[in-house]
């Protein structure tokens, strides 16, 4: 049985991140999101989403993908998000809408590809050696995180630390009410 990674990409960095990874694991295609016939059922051991961060969230293309696709058996399932500062609420967004699909994910891997203005190409940014020594470090990551896929293991630890903050300031926050009016 083999594995299947699904990505969308505009900028070249998600498409990178998905044939890094392909490489790292055995037996593993890369499809484009737009490219598959969303009809046809997904059989594999393990399948994948690689997509970019899009204002804090999953873009409006992969929403849609995740919506309609159909998902034969038990694989183990992951997606990877790249992004530049913030990614946001993307692992909640991932978590939610596999769940919708009654098909819970397995691994959320949020993965930082630093880009100043995505408006002009690293290479007029940073220069070559910059570039080389970001997807160096990248490189580095991919490899770990395909040392989980491959073991498939469970790694979704990142996907409610925003609620958890919101909680807890809520909290104090409440704290602080009741003191002023206790006064």
């Amino acid at each position: 049985m083999e594995n299947k990674i699904f990505y969308f990409s505009v900028t070249g960095k998600s498409f990178w991140t998905a044939l890094t990874l392909a490489n790292e694991l055995t037996n593993c295609d890369i499809i484009a999101m737009k490219d598959y016939d969303i009809d046809k059922p997904i059989f594999a051991q393990k399948i994948g989403f690689v997509f970019p961060v899009y204002y804090g969230g999953i873009p409006d293309t992969v929403k849609n993908f995740l919506s309609k696709i159909k998902i034969d058996g038990n694989p183990y399932l992951f997606s990877i998000h790249t992004y530049n500062n913030n990614d946001g609420i993307t692992s909640l967004q991932i978590r939610e809408k596999m769940i919708s699909c009654e098909t819970p994910i397995n691994a959320v891997f949020p993965l930082k590809m630093t880009q100043r203005n995505s408006q002009h190409s690293y290479t007029d940014i940073f220069g070559e050696n910059a570039i080389l020594e970001m997807l160096r470090k990248t490189q580095t990551k991919i490899t770990k995180i395909a040392k989980i896929i491959s073991q498939e293991k469970d790694y979704l630890k990142r996907s409610f630390n925003l609620f958890k903050r919101h909680k807890s300031l809520a909290k104090k926050q409440h704290h602080i009410k009741e003191k002023l009016i206790v006064r």
